[in-house]
């Protein structure tokens, strides 16, 4: 009897092949396409600038913060994923802030811009807390196979676990520096810790010459363009 056999499926709306690596190399170009397509759609729309970040939030990133919770981005689609949305926010201005000015929190400057990369690492992070603590899971025994439990007082190590479970590799790197949720700490602040943890390391790996700016928002708010 011929049993039919595939090389990939599609679960959930989420590509699925035989590695976490060959999905998300098949997942993100798709994502990026139809995030680009997105924005086109909205381009035209007579947006204030804080209308187009809370669009940009609330819309054109939802599947990203969907499917970056499955497979983290690769660093290609990050950036790939970056130029619609400076597209989308800058339009045709000619004098444009850099995103990492736009990343600070209003009080310093900026908008309170998500940065990408930063939250998708953080929801990938406490999802991957969340699993572990689910008994009988693959992610639960890949967790206890090499001891990530709990925060080790060392220095990360992530060249025990293979090559091929390059999403493990980034989960370690990413707990070691950010403690598990206190007993009274609520899973909205746990989760703010997450994000602004894992920002903070971004800016510092990145070394990113940000503008100083003491207030960009108030002349700015009010642009159509």
């Amino acid at each position: 009897m011929d049993i039919p056999y595939h090389t990939e499926t599609t679960i959930l709306r989420v590509l699925v092949t035989a590695t976490v690596r060959e999905s998300a190399r098949k997942c993100w170009p798709r994502a990026t396409a139809l995030l680009r397509a997105q924005a086109k759609d909205a381009y035209y729309r007579e947006l204030t600038l804080d209308k187009r970040i809370n669009y940009i939030h609330e819309y054109l990133l939802a599947k990203v913060w969907y499917l970056t919770q499955i497979y983290p981005p690769p660093e290609d689609s990050v950036r790939q994923l970056n130029t619609p949305i400076s597209w989308f926010i800058w339009k045709r201005q000619i004098f444009r802030f850099p995103m990492s000015t736009l990343h600070k929190k209003k009080k310093d400057g900026g908008w309170n811009l998500i940065n990408m990369k930063a939250k998708g690492r953080a929801l990938f992070l406490h999802r991957m807390r969340t699993q572990y603590q689910r008994s009988g899971t693959v992610t639960s025994e890949w967790i206890r196979t090499w001891d990530l439990e709990s925060q080790s007082n060392n220095s990360p190590f992530r060249d025990r676990i293979p090559p091929a479970l390059e999403y493990m590799r980034r989960y370690v790197m990413d707990a070691a520096y950010v403690p598990l949720q206190g007993s009274s700490e609520s899973l909205q602040t746990y989760k703010r810790r997450i994000y602004e943890t894992l920002h903070t390391m971004l800016r510092a790996e990145s070394g990113t010459q940000e503008m100083r700016i003491t207030r960009l928002w108030p002349h700015t708010h009010c642009s159509t363009v």
